[in-house]
């Protein structure tokens, strides 16, 4: 199990309101989850699958194999709305996104006093096996009554979150 608490995006400085990244495996899930700071009222505006809800409050990451040119955005929002898709990542002409239209990650919210907590869990079978060793990077966009903090594990020096050359290696373990 891997910890983490991310950071301001553009100069990695504590953020007003925490959040805390695990990151978990097993034989067939790759789990993550963000343990957010309630904002006292997040803005999501968004309900239904796809829907563009990285445009409020949301938890996001970024993962694919790390020879690749293609990783998967998944983004939850305290609604447990999701969105997914596929980026087909090209270094002169930069990242086109396809929305995938499949649910394959299994997902939940949990609202707690003081916090939220977004649980996603992913079948390596679908993100390249789980020997792969990825590119990794998460953030949330916390989205106030129109006041917005943008974090990130890694961060990017600016507010742009497909900086590939930004995430981080990940590899999952095997608990033997």
């Amino acid at each position: 199990m891997l910890t983490y608490t991310l950071k301001n995006i553009i100069d990695g400085t504590p953020c007003e309101n925490f959040t805390h990244l695990i990151i978990d495996g097993d034989e067939k899930y790759l789990t993550i989850e963000f343990h957010c700071e309630y904002s006292g009222k997040y803005d999501t505006p968004y309900a239904r699958y796809n829907d563009p809800i990285y445009r409020g409050e949301v938890v996001e990451f970024f993962i694919g194999a790390k020879d690749e040119e293609i990783y998967y955005e998944f983004d939850l929002a305290p609604n447990d709305t999701l969105f997914n898709a596929k980026i087909f990542f090209h270094k002169e002409h930069g990242a086109f996104t396809k929305v995938i239209d499949e649910q394959f990650v299994l997902h939940r919210v949990e609202k707690k006093k003081n916090e939220y907590v977004v649980v996603i869990n992913i079948p390596f079978e679908k993100i390249g096996g789980k020997e792969q060793q990825y590119i990794f990077n998460a953030y949330r966009i916390v989205s106030n009554e129109g006041k917005k903090e943008f974090q990130a594990l890694n961060p990017i020096g600016k507010i742009d979150f497909h900086c590939r050359d930004k995430f981080i290696e990940l590899r999952i373990e095997n608990k033997e």
